[in-house]
Protein backbone atom coordinates (compact mmCIF):
# COMPACT_ATOMS: atom_id res chain seq x y z
CA UNK A 1 0.00 0.00 0.00
CA UNK A 2 1.89 3.03 -1.25
CA UNK A 3 1.21 6.59 -0.31
CA UNK A 4 2.60 9.71 -1.89
CA UNK A 5 3.09 11.15 1.61
CA UNK A 6 5.85 9.73 3.79
CA UNK A 7 5.14 8.29 7.22
CA UNK A 8 7.46 10.93 8.67
CA UNK A 9 5.36 13.74 7.16
CA UNK A 10 2.19 12.17 8.54
CA UNK A 11 3.79 11.79 11.96
CA UNK A 12 4.94 15.42 12.02
CA UNK A 13 1.46 16.61 11.06
CA UNK A 14 -0.26 14.51 13.74
CA UNK A 15 2.21 15.67 16.39
CA UNK A 16 1.61 19.28 15.37
CA UNK A 17 -2.15 18.74 15.44
CA UNK A 18 -2.01 17.33 18.97
CA UNK A 19 0.20 20.17 20.16
CA UNK A 20 -2.05 22.82 18.63
CA UNK A 21 -5.54 21.51 19.47
CA UNK A 22 -7.13 19.76 22.41
CA UNK A 23 -8.13 16.36 21.05
CA UNK A 24 -9.90 15.21 24.23
CA UNK A 25 -11.17 11.64 23.89
CA UNK A 26 -9.32 10.78 20.64
CA UNK A 27 -5.82 11.90 21.71
CA UNK A 28 -4.81 8.35 22.56
CA UNK A 29 -5.89 7.10 19.10
CA UNK A 30 -3.82 9.74 17.32
CA UNK A 31 -0.85 8.98 19.60
CA UNK A 32 -1.26 5.27 18.82
CA UNK A 33 -1.13 6.04 15.10
CA UNK A 34 1.99 8.20 15.58
CA UNK A 35 3.78 5.34 17.35
CA UNK A 36 2.94 2.62 14.79
CA UNK A 37 4.73 2.79 11.43
CA UNK A 38 2.27 0.39 9.76
CA UNK A 39 -0.70 2.49 10.88
CA UNK A 40 1.01 5.62 9.57
CA UNK A 41 1.49 3.88 6.23
CA UNK A 42 -2.18 2.94 5.99
CA UNK A 43 -3.69 6.34 6.76
CA UNK A 44 -4.48 8.89 4.08
CA UNK A 45 -5.39 12.49 4.84
CA UNK A 46 -8.10 13.73 2.48
CA UNK A 47 -10.29 16.82 2.21
CA UNK A 48 -13.42 14.80 1.56
CA UNK A 49 -14.44 11.34 2.68
CA UNK A 50 -16.94 11.04 -0.16
CA UNK A 51 -16.43 7.75 -1.95
CA UNK A 52 -14.14 6.36 0.78
CA UNK A 53 -14.94 2.91 2.14
CA UNK A 54 -14.00 3.80 5.71
CA UNK A 55 -12.58 6.71 7.57
CA UNK A 56 -12.51 9.19 10.38
CA UNK A 57 -13.69 12.76 10.48
CA UNK A 58 -12.22 14.94 13.23
CA UNK A 59 -13.11 18.56 13.64
CA UNK A 60 -11.63 21.04 16.08
CA UNK A 61 -14.07 23.89 16.50
CA UNK A 62 -13.47 26.68 18.96
CA UNK A 63 -16.07 26.70 21.70
CA UNK A 64 -17.35 23.26 20.76
CA UNK A 65 -14.24 21.14 21.20
CA UNK A 66 -13.38 18.08 19.19
CA UNK A 67 -15.94 16.12 17.25
CA UNK A 68 -15.10 12.62 16.12
CA UNK A 69 -16.89 10.34 13.69
CA UNK A 70 -15.79 6.93 12.41
CA UNK A 71 -17.55 5.25 9.52
CA UNK A 72 -17.26 2.01 7.60
CA UNK A 73 -19.78 1.59 4.83
CA UNK A 74 -23.13 2.65 6.25
CA UNK A 75 -22.07 2.20 9.86
CA UNK A 76 -21.26 5.46 11.66
CA UNK A 77 -20.17 5.89 15.24
CA UNK A 78 -18.52 8.39 17.57
CA UNK A 79 -16.83 5.49 19.39
CA UNK A 80 -13.05 5.93 19.18
CA UNK A 81 -12.49 2.30 20.24
CA UNK A 82 -14.34 1.05 17.15
CA UNK A 83 -12.07 3.13 14.94
CA UNK A 84 -9.00 1.85 16.79
CA UNK A 85 -10.02 -1.79 16.41
CA UNK A 86 -10.78 -1.36 12.71
CA UNK A 87 -7.40 0.26 12.12
CA UNK A 88 -5.64 -2.39 14.21
CA UNK A 89 -7.38 -5.38 12.59
CA UNK A 90 -7.08 -4.19 8.98
CA UNK A 91 -3.61 -2.63 8.95
CA UNK A 92 -3.03 -3.21 5.24
CA UNK A 93 -6.15 -1.39 4.08
CA UNK A 94 -6.26 2.31 3.31
CA UNK A 95 -7.80 4.33 6.12
CA UNK A 96 -8.96 7.83 5.27
CA UNK A 97 -8.89 10.75 7.70
CA UNK A 98 -10.44 14.16 7.15
CA UNK A 99 -9.46 16.84 9.63
CA UNK A 100 -11.17 20.19 10.02
CA UNK A 101 -9.60 23.03 11.97
CA UNK A 102 -9.42 26.83 11.67
CA UNK A 103 -7.32 28.12 8.76
CA UNK A 104 -6.58 24.64 7.45
CA UNK A 105 -6.58 25.73 3.81
CA UNK A 106 -3.68 28.12 4.42
CA UNK A 107 -1.75 25.69 6.63
CA UNK A 108 1.29 24.41 4.68
CA UNK A 109 1.82 21.42 6.98
CA UNK A 110 -1.77 20.32 6.42
CA UNK A 111 -1.45 20.83 2.66
CA UNK A 112 1.73 18.72 2.59
CA UNK A 113 -0.04 15.60 3.86
CA UNK A 114 -3.21 15.84 1.77
CA UNK A 115 -3.92 13.12 -0.77
CA UNK A 116 -6.74 12.66 -3.24
CA UNK A 117 -9.33 10.11 -2.20
CA UNK A 118 -10.43 7.35 -4.56
CA UNK A 119 -13.40 9.25 -5.96
CA UNK A 120 -11.21 12.31 -6.63
CA UNK A 121 -8.65 10.07 -8.35
CA UNK A 122 -11.39 8.56 -10.53
CA UNK A 123 -12.66 12.03 -11.42
CA UNK A 124 -9.13 13.22 -12.26
CA UNK A 125 -8.54 10.11 -14.39
CA UNK A 126 -11.80 10.70 -16.25
CA UNK A 127 -10.89 14.34 -16.88
CA UNK A 128 -7.45 13.29 -18.11
CA UNK A 129 -9.02 10.68 -20.41
CA UNK A 130 -11.43 13.27 -21.81
CA UNK A 131 -8.62 15.73 -22.48
CA UNK A 132 -6.49 13.05 -24.13
CA UNK A 133 -9.40 11.91 -26.29
CA UNK A 134 -10.08 15.50 -27.37
CA UNK A 135 -6.41 16.10 -28.20
CA UNK A 136 -6.21 12.89 -30.22
CA UNK A 137 -9.36 13.83 -32.15
CA UNK A 138 -7.99 17.33 -32.84
CA UNK A 139 -4.72 15.78 -34.05
CA UNK A 140 -6.57 13.35 -36.33
CA UNK A 141 -8.65 16.20 -37.80
CA UNK A 142 -5.53 18.31 -38.34
CA UNK A 143 -3.79 15.38 -40.08
CA UNK A 144 -6.80 14.88 -42.37
CA UNK A 145 -6.96 18.60 -43.17
CA UNK A 146 -3.27 18.46 -44.08
CA UNK A 147 -3.89 15.44 -46.34
CA UNK A 148 -6.84 17.20 -48.02
CA UNK A 149 -4.63 20.23 -48.75
CA UNK A 150 -1.73 18.07 -49.96
CA UNK A 151 -3.98 16.10 -52.31
CA UNK A 152 -5.33 19.38 -53.75
CA UNK A 153 -1.78 20.68 -54.20
CA UNK A 154 -0.89 17.48 -56.09
CA UNK A 155 -4.11 17.56 -58.09
CA UNK A 156 -5.06 14.08 -56.84
CA UNK A 157 -8.86 14.32 -56.79
CA UNK A 158 -9.38 10.68 -55.70
CA UNK A 159 -7.24 11.22 -52.60
CA UNK A 160 -8.93 14.60 -52.04
CA UNK A 161 -12.42 13.03 -52.03
CA UNK A 162 -11.30 10.17 -49.76
CA UNK A 163 -9.69 12.49 -47.20
CA UNK A 164 -12.49 15.08 -47.42
CA UNK A 165 -15.07 12.37 -46.68
CA UNK A 166 -13.02 11.09 -43.70
CA UNK A 167 -12.59 14.65 -42.43
CA UNK A 168 -16.33 15.29 -42.69
CA UNK A 169 -17.03 12.11 -40.65
CA UNK A 170 -14.46 13.03 -37.97
CA UNK A 171 -15.90 16.52 -37.59
CA UNK A 172 -19.36 14.99 -36.92
CA UNK A 173 -18.01 13.11 -33.89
Amino acid sequence: MNSSVSTQEKKIFLEWLLSKFEAEHCTWLLEEIIQDERKLESIRFVDSLEGCSKGIFITFEQGIGVRFLFFKGRIKTRDVYTAFHELHLHRDEAYFIAVDFPDKTSNLLYQSVMEANEKEKENMAQIADNILEKLLMEKRIQDLEDKVNESLDRGDMDAFHTYAKQLKNWKKV
